[in-house]
């Protein structure tokens, strides 16, 4: 059942479905509320594939969105619009993640990715804004965006977005979308948010910050 089901996570790269439950659950347990979870990756024996299809192909489109948004729209382009989201398509996870999106039974107010997961939410979100502007409007509005260890170009429609990235976090900063200054900053943290591990992202603290700062307000409080 859905019901009560206000945040949506979008692990990263080389993530189990325990390794995405367990993200699910740092959020959960920090904001008080249930958190559905989607898999992005397909874990370890699939890592380096999983970072080649989400880095390279998933990374290049995000950026050449970004790089579009800032040019004159009668400019002609190589790549035609229908040609980049035709690419994003044929990605089982940003399908996966668009319908849940586009469902109106499910009233998500926030939702947060790590890694290559904020890459799979984002082309979900500009999949929604080409099938059904009003779709994306509305979900613009209500929901919020918080991004975990990388930092990517949602669509404009997004008004709360917040980008959140460790201090010694290159990897993390290698494949951000250049001009987009993060939120919040993790002392000390670098790309995974393994807590059995040093210089993990603390997931837990960062929403709780978030939290009573007041930046991710979209939730209902009962």
């Amino acid at each position: 059942a859905h019901e009560g089901i206000q945040a949506l996570a979008v692990a990263g790269v080389g993530s189990s479905a325990l390794g995405s439950a367990a993200f699910a659950r740092n959020v959960a347990d920090a904001l008080n509320t249930s958190v559905a979870a989607v898999v992005s990756g397909y874990g370890l024996s699939d890592l380096v594939t999983e970072a080649l299809g989400g880095w390279f192909l998933f990374g290049a489109l995000n950026g050449l969105r970004h790089l579009m948004e800032g040019l004159d729209a009668s400019r002609p382009l190589a790549l035609t619009a229908d040609e980049l989201d035709g690419a994003a398509r044929t990605s089982r996870d940003t399908a996966t993640l668009r319908a849940l999106l586009n469902d109106p039974a499910l009233d998500f107010r926030l939702v947060t990715g790590h890694s290559k997961g904020n890459l799979v939410i984002a082309e979900a979100l500009y999949e929604i804004g080409k099938d059904a502007p009003e779709r994306l409007a509305v979900l613009g509005e209500t929901m919020d965006i918080v991004t975990v260890s990388a930092i990517i170009q949602m669509p404009s429609a997004c008004r709360n977005v917040v980008d959140v990235i460790g201090s010694i976090d290159n990897f993390g900063a290698m494949n951000s979308r250049l001009g987009i200054p993060p939120d919040l900053v993790s002392a000390g943290a670098w790309h995974h948010t393994n807590t059995q591990l040093p210089f993990h992202l603390p997931v837990a603290d960062v929403f709780r910050r978030l939290d009573g700062e007041g930046r991710i307000p979209g939730l209902r409080r009962t």
